[in-house]
């Protein structure tokens, strides 16, 4: 029987970061292209604001007032701008067509949106206003809501939206112990925390509501169904110095060991006021990420755009394998069809293959070329 590994082999892990790009200026933006992309060469892709009208952050970058930012690799968006503290600066579907032709003007496709503080058209937050086109009150009246604009966002090319919540462990899409679940807590809390999910404990395994996976699928108001995911990282170090903590080597060797992914929460333009070193990065934050530099040339960890990470994770949860035959599936919601095309640059791997083996996507045949490894183990690149 054919399986499929977790990850492309060698690796054991797979990682990204999930930068809000919110009090980020022109000069710490060039500090930290220049660290993570030119002197790292870090396979990633930021998030950026497209407009900015925040009057506490009037320097903060956009692609609107910076376009030079849009050279960097893309693959998200933090709502369709900063339209909190905009003074008498509102928000409503324009300002989203607005950006829709910006998007199409620098030939960005997102596929990542997070919702962005207590702006009016978040699709999650502040009752997720933004994914509802009409409002019905207690009295049975419809409205039209003007802030609705998620049917933009998924013709932008938004398949991939956070959930709002972070991760209490470190790695996800893979199986977890009631350990896991109770490494965050106190020993006051892991007692109360075990009396309150009692039941659901099976053979010494907590299955939470989500399994654990990356993705979770959800259906919006409007009918678009879209994934959810979450990121991992704690709200306090959520900035340029706690990353240090969030993505620490011990965090990256606790990773590799479970075998898991990882999408790191952060603020990467966002230093404290009690910070005094010269530059933007602190010495401990580079560290870290040199360390991450490291274990990808070694071959353990995967370190990838975000979208990278949940475009493979759903390609390889509706693969199918049997005997003799490994088939590539559209999922319907981020693949509606599948062609080599849209396989380009991922590899998967394989136990199991035979001389025999055929592949195919959709129902293509697929001309493989295999790449041997040790252990009977087999990659299919594209």
């Amino acid at each position: 029987m054919i399986h499929v590994l977790k990850y492309p082999y060698p690796f054991k892990a797979w990682l990204s970061i999930s930068n809000d790009p919110d009090n980020t200026d022109l000069e710490t933006w060039r500090e930290l292209d220049q660290l993570i992309f030119k002197e790292l060469q870090l396979d990633w892709a930021n998030a950026v604001f497209l407009f900015s009208h925040n009057k506490n952050l009037p320097n903060q970058v956009n692609v609107s007032d910076h376009p030079e930012i849009a050279n960097q690799p893309i693959d998200g968006i933090h709502t369709w701008g900063d339209f909190v503290h905009a003074g008498a600066k509102g928000f409503s579907r324009e300002d989203a067509q607005a950006g829709l032709a910006l998007l199409r003007k620098h030939r960005m496709q997102p596929l990542i949106w997070v919702d962005h503080s207590r702006f009016a058209g978040n699709f999650i937050h502040n009752k997720g206003w933004g994914a509802k086109p009409t409002h019905t009150d207690q009295s049975g009246v419809t409205y039209t809501v003007y802030e609705y604009s998620l049917d933009l966002a998924t013709a932008a090319g938004v398949r991939y939206i956070w959930d709002g919540e972070l991760a209490s462990f470190i790695g996800q899409d893979r199986k977890v112990r009631l350990r896991d679940w109770l490494q965050p807590y106190s020993l006051t809390g892991k007692i109360r925390y075990i009396w309150n999910h009692l039941l659901p404990i099976v053979t010494g395994r907590l299955i939470p509501p989500d399994g654990n996976v990356l993705l979770t699928k959800k259906q919006f108001p409007d009918g678009q169904q879209l994934y959810l995911f979450k990121r991992y990282g704690f709200w306090k170090e959520a900035d340029i110095v706690g990353l240090a903590k969030v993505i620490a080597p011990a965090n990256i060797d606790e990773l590799l060991q479970k075998e898991g992914a990882m999408i790191a929460y952060t603020h990467l333009g966002k230093k404290r006021p009690n910070f005094n070193e010269n530059k933007h990065v602190p010495e401990a934050t580079r560290a870290c990420l040199q360390y991450i530099k490291k274990k990808s040339i070694e071959k353990q960890l995967l370190f990838s755009p975000v979208s990278k990470l949940l475009d493979y994770v759903v390609l390889r949860n509706h693969l199918e394998v049997s005997k003799e035959d490994i088939v590539f599936r559209p999922d319907g919601i981020r693949f509606n069809t599948l062609t080599a095309t849209d396989l380009k640059g991922f590899t998967f791997s394989f136990s199991g293959v035979q001389p025999q083996t055929k592949v195919w996507i959709d129902d293509t045949p697929f001309a493989a070329a295999w790449d041997q490894h040790e252990n009977d183990i087999y990659s299919l690149s594209f």
